[in-house]
């Protein structure tokens, strides 16, 4: 049949189906319906006591200062590394001795062993001298070839048990990792110690790979909540010194309103009963609701696509709260040694520019991944370093064993955003994000392009010459 008569057809099928005329009015009717219950629900949310009530909970619940979060630490991997290694140190200075240790190893034991994951032989808690136990902070280990740095191990050589944590913060697994951790530890500590190892991360997801799953027990950051809150409440632990308590009690309120964000009873109940009386209604606000990360990983997307400047990107992905978007330069495609890193997977670029766009805000950084060719990436460092901070604003730094940043800007638009979320459109926070977006095409993305490009230009040109070391990767045009 052709087209016109298909047409004709359906538009036949529409004017005579009584049916179908039904639907349409039952479908125009139901929008009509909805609507009215938004605009009456609208009314009540702006008079009713218990919407009143809430929102004075709720600004109660929030009115706790925040010390780590207006430091910018909250969500800092490092920061909460640090503080759960010298937290798990029974010899460290917090005075609670091996009491938050010991109920860490109980607790993630446990899991470990309701899950069937790692060795069955675990040790008594309660016979185990644990204040024996070191604790090491970004353990460096080499295996296979790569360097690399577990977060935190935990050795009690006494009882032939260690501990590995991996926390994830903001990121996720990369370059398999866990597995190199594992073999790692296996390579230099005897067969006879314990191992235990936990995979720490906001929600307590599991491993990527099915081999990592069967010896890394998934722990979430809630779990460590509820140790901190029995450490603050323990008649063990009342004798801390009242400095410690109080940045216990800081730390606390930062994993509640970042991190693991549960609200008190109050709030729940009382917006519990809120929800059973408007259900309906809430329920088409919630199917409504605005997806700030997304909506403004698009507000990018649409702008850079725009600009005059040749770029490549990965689909755009959503971890824990936040939405990564990845680009590079078309220019660096051209080089075969751009193609070595072990980052990005599958894309395994060596240079990657990373966008993570918060609620409030949005960060860019341009990495230099782990890779194979150690001469290409001193030699990108070198060339970093000789541009100058002006250029790049980490420049002046030596070449680490981990994935880098060459370039960091935080927070490029203005805080609040949430607030300034105004219409239906989120046109100022548009307007924002093209006009960084135009600066950065503009001003900043060329100079980087240039020393980038001339890097491997000279690269190459080093690699014709006989008497140039010879690289691990092969860069051509």
């Amino acid at each position: 049949m052709e087209t016109a008569e298909q047409i004709a057809a359906l538009e036949g099928f529409a004017t005579d189906n009584a049916d179908l005329e039904r639907l349409k009015e039952l479908l125009v009717e139901a929008d009509a319906a909805a609507l009215k219950d938004l605009q009456n629900f609208e009314s009540l949310a702006a008079n009713d006591s218990d919407f009143e009530k809430l929102k004075e909970l709720h600004q109660q619940w929030r009115a706790k200062f925040d010390a780590i979060a207006f430091l910018g630490l909250s969500r800092k991997e490092w920061f909460h590394s640090r503080f759960l290694a010298w937290l798990l140190d029974p010899k460290e200075n917090h005075g609670t001795k091996a009491h938050f240790l010991e109920n860490f190893l109980c607790k993630t034991l446990e899991q470990a062993k309701n899950l069937g994951i790692g060795q069955s032989a675990f040790p008594e808690i309660g016979e185990t001298v644990w204040t024996k136990t070191g604790v090491t902070q970004e353990w460096p280990h080499e295996v296979d070839g790569q360097r690399g740095r577990l977060d935190i191990l935990l050795v009690n050589c006494e009882e032939k048990f260690l501990c590995a944590i991996e926390n994830k913060v903001d990121t996720d697994e990369h370059s398999d990792q866990l597995g190199r951790y594992r073999k790692a530890l296996e390579k230099d500590y005897p067969k006879d110690f314990t191992r235990h190892c936990v995979f720490l991360s906001l929600e307590g997801i599991s491993p990527e790979r099915e081999e990592d799953q069967k010896h890394w027990v998934p722990v979430k950051y809630a779990t460590i909540l509820e140790l901190v809150k029995d450490t603050l409440e323990n008649e063990k632990t009342a004798g801390m010194h009242k400095d410690v308590r109080a940045f216990l009690e800081q730390y606390e309120t930062t994993l509640r309103r970042n991190i693991v964000q549960p609200y008190s009873d109050a709030v729940r109940q009382l917006a519990r009963k809120i929800y059973l009386e408007n259900r309906e209604v809430i329920e088409i606000i919630y199917e409504n609701k605005v997806d700030y990360q997304t909506e403004m990983g698009n507000f990018f997307e649409d702008a850079l696509s725009r600009h005059t400047i040749s770029i490549q990107k990965q689909k755009s992905f959503k971890y824990q709260y936040n939405l990564y978007f990845r680009f590079w330069s078309n220019d660096w495609d051209r080089y075969t040694d751009f193609k070595t890193g072990e980052d990005w997977f599958p894309s395994n670029r060596l240079l990657c520019f990373e966008l993570i766009c918060k609620e409030n805000s949005a960060d860019v950084y341009l990495w230099l991944a782990l890779g194979t060719d150690e001469f290409v990436r001193q030699k990108i460092v070198d060339n970093v370093n000789n541009a100058g901070q002006t250029v790049f604003n980490q420049a002046g730094r030596a070449l680490e064993e981990k994935r880098m940043a060459l370039h960091v800007k935080k927070n490029i638009l203005d805080e609040n955003g949430l607030d300034r979320w105004d219409d239906y459109q989120g046109s100022s926070i548009r307007k924002e994000v093209e006009d960084w977006v135009a600066s950065f095409a503009q001003n900043d993305f060329p100079k980087m392009n240039e020393v980038i490009v001339n890097c491997f230009r000279e690269y190459e040109a080093r690699q014709a010459d006989s008497s140039f070391a010879p690289s691990h990767g092969d860069m051509s045009a």
